[in-house]
């Protein structure tokens, strides 16, 4: 009797997570057609109700606190009575907490306020971790406690006292409804659901069998399947680890499965998922964050972002070409790979097509905020679905009922998404505000241009020391927002445009992913592999090599990232061709002292066309290469042998 108590419980929180997500949609919705009120004002709504979904969700699970039984719902709805209130008395007394209780809050403020802030940071913790809480505390522990440090120390400041930690942190627009939980409600979340339903209706298998079917033509075409479905998927994803677990629990066994090597397969699914937080128009939920930072037009950091992404994902793809090119995997006939496709229908992605072309016609045509537009890419997704299961199933109640159970499913994948993202944007925007009140941002920007000692090229190891350090626990989001606030000004010093700067140190923090001693995404990628995770990060490192280069680029060459017409494309041009050189040089199988000489000729060429001050040096060079590559290619085909290696 007690179990089928239980499972009526679990059924009818089941079904109360679903409502909850389904209104966090909606009024995500009425906020973006009707624009009813003010961001500021409307996250104090928005907070508790995500951490409402939380409770409930929990609940749901059974880990609500640790509790189980009647004192788990007991607690569970306590606290949502607790949060529904704290939403009411926030929203209302907005105006007063904003003026008149400005620098004098009542006791019902400094309660609720703490409630809410220790949620916020309980959610963090059990949904993302606890590195990022446990950052915080040392924040809120340095503002108590910084006065007391020597006074000539850069550390040292005027101390922060708890009233006024609490006004920072939550009784103000600031901390966890300031900026970044902003930014997360009205540029983030549409994109999580967007993701959630796209994977609810199967769109990750639909992009892994496209990729197979488009590759399937050419022998060397299987092995680039990884390379293509996270481009693709990590293109609306944008989270590395997510995107090996996806996408790498299909490519990683068919690899190994066709002769490449366990560290060789996990290694090209590693660097092709964590180049999915650069592709746009989602970039790892950056491109939002950055375009705020920023304060230019989200679609601006879209298009400035499509040119490094692209140089990337091309080198990855020669690389792994130069790698599988003698193995099984590039020998198969193609009888045999056509016999690997599955039940496919290209038409099935026509509504991921439309949806992606409604957001670009609403972003670059009609100009409208990023919020109106992911809600029309939505709506027009919705749309073009229903269409299909009823034209497929012949408009019947089967076809209804699995198109309203997979909208369901997405809408409970995207609502558990929104739980983590936006308490971990809440907690960064503490985090981010004792960095400010501190002081600490800019005294450790002046100390990193002085440890630099005027040199732009020590500086930028120092930034990516720093992010391989917060990469070891947080994910590559968290190390972007926390260093960009450091190091942003310590690049501005030396002149480097703003939006340089943020795209060098995203790129930097994009490399804890694949650098050891973490290293996430490898981290994954060995689990599915069973490979060994040292000798996987160094092959990765390898494949990856274009992330390392790109952030140095960007400072020799800022064209790259001006998004025009007139110097970006010689840019470009510049840049592969000398990426493509290096690649060959270090990934290329020739053996003996003439292959020596060939790879280091091709990868010295490549490195000075592209880092060269000197622009005729640096085409000379790229000239070079290519003549170098028409001569060799020549001489292997004489000698018989097929390929550019």
């Amino acid at each position: 009797m007690m179990k089928t108590g239980e499972g009526a419980h679990s059924k009818a929180l089941d079904m109360t997570v679903l409502i909850l997500s389904v209104g966090i949609l909606l009024f995500l919705a009425s906020y973006a057609l009707l624009i009813w009120e003010s961001p500021n004002r409307l996250v104090l709504i928005f907070i508790p109700f995500v951490l409402i979904l939380w409770c409930v969700r929990r609940m749901r699970d059974g880990t609500l606190f640790g509790l189980r039984g009647k004192w788990r719902l007991l607690l569970g709805f306590l606290s949502i009575a607790l949060l529904a209130y704290s939403a009411y008395y926030f929203y209302s007394e907005y105006h007063l907490l904003l003026f008149e209780r400005a620098a004098n809050n009542n006791l019902t403020d400094m309660v609720l306020g703490m409630m809410l802030l220790a949620l916020v940071v309980l959610v963090t913790w059990q949904e993302m971790g606890s590195p990022i809480p446990l950052v915080l505390m040392v924040f809120v522990a340095y503002a108590f406690l910084g006065k007391y440090l020597p006074p000539d120390s850069i550390l040292h400041h005027a101390g922060v006292s708890f009233s006024a930690f609490m006004r920072f942190s939550v009784l103000s627009p600031d901390g966890i409804f300031g900026t970044l939980p902003i930014a997360g409600f009205t540029l983030v979340m549409i994109f999580l659901f967007f993701a959630g339903i796209v994977r609810g209706f199967g769109g990750l298998t639909y992009i892994i069998n496209f990729s197979r079917r488009i590759t399937r033509r050419f022998s060397w075409g299987l092995a680039q399947i990884p390379v293509i479905s996270s481009l693709m998927f990590g293109s609306f994803s944008g989270a590395a680890a997510a995107n090996v677990a996806g996408t790498g629990s299909f490519t990683i066994p068919m690899m190994k499965r066709f002769g490449v090597s366990p560290k060789v397969a996990a290694a090209i699914e590693s660097v092709a998922s964590s180049g999915g937080q650069i592709v746009p128009p989602v970039m790892g939920v950056a491109a939002f964050l950055m375009a705020d930072f920023l304060g230019i037009p989200y679609l601006r950091v879209v298009v400035i972002g499509l040119v490094p992404a692209l140089v990337f994902y091309l080198c990855c793809a020669f690389a792994v070409y130069l790698i599988t090119q003698d193995l099984p995997i590039s020998k198969l006939p193609r009888a045999q790979r056509e016999e690997l496709d599955e039940d496919f229908h290209l038409s099935d992605g026509l509504p991921l097509a439309v949806a992606i072309f409604v957001l670009l016609f609403y972003l670059a045509y009609l100009r409208s905020s990023v919020l109106v537009s992911g809600m029309w890419m939505l709506l027009s997704y919705f749309v073009m679905q229903l269409l299909f299961y009823l034209l497929r199933g012949r408009v019947s109640l089967a076809s209804l009922r699995k198109f309203l159970q997979d909208t369901a499913d997405g809408i409970r994948s995207g609502g558990a998404s929104v739980v983590g993202i936006i308490t971990l944007l809440a907690t960064m925007g503490v985090i981010a505000k004792m960095l400010a009140v501190t002081g600490l941002n800019q005294d450790l920007s002046f100390l990193m241009v002085d440890l630099s000692g005027g040199n732009i090229l020590l500086l930028l190891p120092l930034i990516f020391i720093i992010c391989i350090l917060m990469g070891m626990a947080v994910s590559t989001l968290v190390v972007y927002i926390v260093v960009v606030l450091l190091a942003a000004p310590a690049l501005m010093e030396y002149g480097v445009a703003p939006h340089v700067a943020h795209f060098t140190v995203f790129y930097l923090a994009l490399l804890s992913g694949i650098t050891p001693p973490v290293a996430i995404s490898v981290a994954v990628a060995c689990g599915i592999a069973n490979s060994t995770f040292f000798g996987t990060a160094w092959v990765a490192m390898k494949i990856g090599l274009p992330l390392f280069l790109l952030p140095f680029v960007f400072l020799y060459k800022p064209a790259i990232l001006a998004a025009n017409l007139t110097t970006t494309p010689l840019a470009f041009l510049q840049i592969l061709v000398g990426f493509l050189a290096i690649t060959y040089g270090i990934h290329s199988k020739l053996k003996g002292t003439m292959g020596f000489m060939i790879r280091f000729l091709f990868g010295g060429l490549g490195a000075v066309g592209v880092f060269s001050p000197i622009p005729s040096i640096s085409w000379l060079c790229l000239v070079a290469v290519v003549v170098l590559a028409i001569v060799h290619s020549r001489m292997r085909r004489r000698a018989g042998e097929k390929g550019f290696d």
